[in-house]
């Protein structure tokens, strides 16, 4: 008898996401999530929602509600004392934001905080929420989160998520977290178009049809956001199965990316400590972790002024734990470029293990470079002459204080 039909994933897989998915177990820390759809999408739905008047098309509603423990960006007499929160709601081309909360760091809206946007035939991958800090010439992101819009149920009821920030501005990392709920049409599970209706994600998946698992969710290195246990199976976990445990913070490599469908889990092959932990939950787009991109940094000397050649590579996150060999082999001279990994507290691993501090004393040494995304150079130029101009004004308006 066939336990769950599964199919093992690698780089060269074909990427979309699933349906969804199950263990108590894993369950224990997530509280009570809303029932998985119970209707499903079917091949002529495209065709039919054509038909349908812009009023009938179903609606994705989202209520942004809270954040919690935001960074602040606003220091000095200059900026004010705290930061100045809004949220930006993004549903393919189409944007919405909150009103913005004044100096609140856990700020609360009551008021312009429901959205509704028209689902197109085509309907974007991601329901996309990004957290600003409110300036005078060019506000801060905070951080931002997403949802995948095939892993939303359309009950006509909404979901809550409380979700991390990710990301950073040209300063610093995001911190903190966004609690928001998204909820779609009833009738939306029999009007799903695009990549859903077609078969890819929303559909059932029977023995020896593939189920490609979300499209970001592939070997490699990631970030544990929720503790859990790890396995010695893939399937079919119990408290018996369990050879050690993963903490919250802790990074991991994942070699193998299993969508066990029966058991509505992605999980991974993770090299140390050997075995499977759950990577989501394919019902409501749960993440047990995080994927840690590499990207390219310029190593940047023209705010710290260091009369150094270089920037030392440290062996552990310690300042101090420096590698001392002369030249490259110690270290990335100003104006290089190096690959690596961010790992959200101030550090960069590259390749070999190493690390290299993003900020020295405050001062950023690091700068991302575009990251194939189409980043638009001469703004993000714009961003840095102000964050510099913001800082030495700053530094001058406390020095006459002093």
């Amino acid at each position: 008898m066939t336990t769950c039909p599964e199919t093992v994933w690698s780089l060269a897989a074909q990427r979309t996401a699933p349906p969804v998915l199950q263990n108590l177990h894993e369950h224990s820390n997530k509280g009570t999530r809303p029932a998985a759809p119970s209707v499903l999408p079917t091949a002529n739905g495209a065709s039919a929602a054509t038909k349908k008047s812009a009023n009938d098309k179903p609606k994705l509603h989202v209520r942004v509600e809270c954040a919690h423990d935001l960074r602040n960006m606003d220091f000095g007499a200059f900026f004010g004392n705290k930061s100045d929160p809004y949220v930006v709601v993004r549903f393919g081309a189409e944007e919405k934001k909150t009103p913005v909360i004044d100096d609140n760091l856990d700020p609360v809206w009551h008021e312009g905080r429901e959205f509704t946007f028209t689902i197109p035939e085509e309907p974007p991958t991601l329901i996309e929420l990004e957290v600003f800090n409110s300036n005078t010439f060019v506000d801060d992101t905070l951080g931002k989160t997403s949802i995948a819009f095939s892993t939303i149920p359309a009950t006509g009821q909404w979901l809550h998520r409380r979700d991390p920030l990710v990301g950073k501005s040209m300063v610093t990392p995001a911190q903190g977290e966004l609690e928001y709920e998204v909820m779609l049409d009833a009738k939306a599970s029999s009007g799903r178009h695009g990549p859903a209706a077609r078969g890819s994600t929303a559909r059932a998946v029977g023995p020896g049809m593939p189920a490609p698992p979300p499209e970001d969710m592939e070997p490699g290195a990631y970030k544990v956001t929720m503790s859990t246990a790890v396995y010695r199976t893939s399937t079919k976990c119990t408290d018996r199965d369990v050879v050690a445990h993963v903490e919250q913070g802790q990074q991991v490599q994942v070699e193998e990316v299993m969508n066990c469908l029966s058991e509505e889990r992605v999980r991974g092959l993770i090299s140390e400590p050997r075995g499977w932990i759950p990577l989501m939950d394919t019902r409501d787009g749960f993440r047990w972790v995080q994927q840690i991109v590499r990207q390219k940094y310029l190593v940047d000397n023209s705010w710290l002024k260091s009369p150094c050649g270089g920037l030392a590579y440290r062996f552990s996150k310690e300042v101090k734990n420096k590698d001392e060999r002369p030249g490259e082999q110690g270290g990335a001279p100003w104006s290089s470029v190096v690959v690596g990994e961010d790992q959200g507290d101030g550090w960069l691993k590259v390749a070999d293990g190493r690390l290299l501090p993003m900020n020295i004393q405050g001062v950023p040494v690091l700068k991302a470079l575009d990251d194939g995304r189409g980043v638009d150079r001469t703004t993000a130029q714009a961003e840095d002459e102000l964050d510099r101009l913001y800082r030495e004004l700053n530094r001058r308006m406390e020095g006459v204080k002093g």
